[in-house]
């Protein structure tokens, strides 16, 4: 396997979730289907029309959005929910603002230009507050809270989110956020073409249990804890990691294609680890993503860019931070007997380039420090530990 494979299946991915979307939307709009069956099944695909137990009108909406700029006006009338500050969130285009916050309204939308609420029998106009983008790349932000999203979000802990619940941050992408694109763009341009390939918005999150979910029921989105250390290496990191989430994930869309046997089999029927509590798909999900974020950290930290001695060092730790995981991982995927030839074509890959980096950086990694660190990485914590005292 190689990037080019990789690209070509994250491509197949995203097809079939374009033609499962047409599917969905055939059951919740059949009477939309006979005016817009003539479209390409590309343009049916919209991450909202898949959360789970989506009611028909949401579908509507997320489908008005998607198809509005090819086959005009769609003037039937939509029922949607806005949320505590009034805004109705609509895929592609931005949130509307009406008068009534936490309530139920009726829309209408004529090319996507000029929408209208009913409010008391009268339709009355509405402003569109446009979503934020990562401009110049094609990805939306989503700093509001949205009820498109629903009550079936599930963190890593087994708990429902919902996200009308203040777990969206309050944010567009922050500057570093963009230059950490920026970077992995330049940088690592295979891996960008993934991302570019899997992911149609970010949502900034104030909640780090929320990134455990991206893409499972929502796939073509991103979860980014946006708290803490906004650093440039903190963004590398979690956009490769959690972009590799939805690149693992867009190729299985709908389908166990790496194993040969439940991809829900616990991972302790492998390891040597009885404590090991993940699944074997978690635990191919977790080389992949520990491997690229080392990779897109390592190319930043090669890049000749005019990094600051405090992001050089925080790059430096989070990417020995990172490989140590992936040594551990290391094990527990090699341990995996039952993944089919696709599945054992990625494990080969994820070796491959991880045993590379772990090679590549032996020098530079000499002398750090990442012992006290535990799952997500401390800045502060690293500084303490590999003699730097000035954390102010």
């Amino acid at each position: 396997m190689n990037w080019k494979t990789l690209d070509n299946l994250v491509g197949e991915g995203r097809h079939k979730m374009s033609l499962y979307a047409r599917q969905l939307v055939a059951v919740h709009c059949a009477d939309l289907m006979q005016s817009l069956d003539h479209l390409g099944a590309s343009l049916f695909f919209s991450p909202f029309i898949f959360v789970p137990n989506v009611d028909s009108n949401s579908v509507r909406l997320a489908l008005t959005a998607q198809t509005l700029a090819v086959s005009g006006k769609l003037s039937t009338a939509i029922v949607a929910h806005t949320n505590e500050l009034g805004h109705v969130f609509v895929p592609s285009l931005g949130y509307l603002k009406t008068p009534i916050p936490n309530g139920e309204v009726s829309l209408r939308a004529n090319h996507g230009a000029e929408w209208l609420v009913d409010v008391g029998g009268t339709m009355e106009s509405l402003t569109i507050e446009p979503i934020s983008c990562t401009d110049p790349f094609p990805f939306g932000v989503i700093e509001h809270s949205t009820t498109l999203f629903g009550n079936d979000i599930i963190g890593d802990d087994g708990s429902q989110i919902c996200l009308t619940d203040g777990c969206v941050a309050k944010i567009g992408a922050p500057i570093e956020m963009l230059q950490a694109l920026q970077q992995i763009s330049k940088n690592q341009p295979h891996l960008f073409s993934l991302i570019e390939t899997s992911v149609d918005y970010f949502v900034m999150v104030d909640h780090r249990v929320m990134r455990s979910c991206t893409t499972e029921s929502l796939p073509g989105i991103v979860f980014v804890a946006a708290i803490n250390r906004l650093s440039i290496p903190y963004f590398i990191e979690e956009i490769a990691h959690q972009c590799g989430h939805a690149i693992i994930s867009t190729i299985s869309f709908g389908k166990n294609v790496f194993f040969l046997e439940d991809e829900n089999t616990p991972l302790s029927n492998h390891s040597r680890n009885p404590r090991e509590t993940r699944s074997i798909l978690v635990a191919l999900h977790g080389a992949f993503t520990e491997v690229i974020s080392a990779l897109a950290l390592y190319e930043y930290l090669l890049s000749g860019s005019d990094v600051s001695s405090d992001d050089r060092l925080e790059a430096l730790g989070r990417m020995t931070f990172a490989l140590k995981k992936y040594t551990v991982d290391k094990q527990n995927v090699c341990a995996i007997t039952t993944l089919t030839p696709l599945g054992r074509s990625l494990q080969e890959f994820v070796l491959e380039m991880g045993d590379k980096l772990l090679e590549e950086t032996v020098e530079l990694r000499a002398g750090v420090n990442v012992d006290q660190q535990i799952y997500d990485f401390d800045f502060d914590q690293f500084k303490l530990n590999n003699g730097y005292r000035n954390l102010g």
